[in-house]
């Protein structure tokens, strides 16, 4: 497979005849042709190759220090060929960042098993944030985008914002009491 679309090869095509029409008769006539193919790369071509997946992501909310949350399952990315099925392009890479880098489990992490997000952290500096990115990046193992600009990817994002528990208090409510009279329950 070559690595980059349009890189060409030389082919010499030699063809020897032997025909009761060449002089002196059935003796070999050979002929020689050069030409240039250019050989097309479909791991490189999104008309052949692409990712499909999560058109975009949910807005997450969270409270730090309220302990891990999970988040519904997003949907799932594939690799999907055509005309023809095929491995050509080798194996691909999911990758969940949050701020633009991988993500650690604090305040997100990610499990591909499942694909949902969980969210869970004791920062503090987290409280009130919002509009942070968390994202969803594959890419060919084989064909790296910074390496190959036309290699398919995908990347979808949404947003997660940090609430603060200050903003939902525990509310009690009393139950009525009667009046207690204490000389009249209670001997000395």
């Amino acid at each position: 497979m070559p690595a980059n679309t349009g890189e060409k090869a030389t082919v010499v095509v030699t063809a020897e005849s032997e025909t009761p029409w060449t002089s002196p008769a059935n003796s070999p006539t050979q002929a020689t042709a050069q030409f240039d193919v250019s050989f097309n790369n479909p791991c490189l071509d999104t008309s052949f190759v692409q990712f499909q997946g999560p058109t975009s992501l949910p807005t997450l909310e969270y409270v730090p220090e309220k302990g891990p949350v999970t988040y519904a399952a997003v949907t799932p990315v594939t690799f999907v060929t055509t005309p023809r099925v095929h491995g050509l392009c080798g194996d691909f890479t999911l990758t969940a960042l949050y701020n633009g880098a991988p993500v650690t489990g604090d305040p997100l992490s990610y499990n591909q098993g499942t694909r949902q997000f969980t969210a869970s952290s004791s920062d503090v500096a987290l409280v009130d944030l919002k509009n942070q990115q968390y994202s969803l990046k594959a890419e060919l193992d084989s064909y790296p985008v910074a390496t190959f600009s036309t290699a398919p990817s995908l990347r979808e994002d949404g947003v997660i914002n940090f609430g603060d528990a200050c903003d939902d208090p525990i509310s009690f409510t009393s139950v009525s009491q009667s009046n207690f009279d204490a000389a009249a329950n209670y001997n000395n």
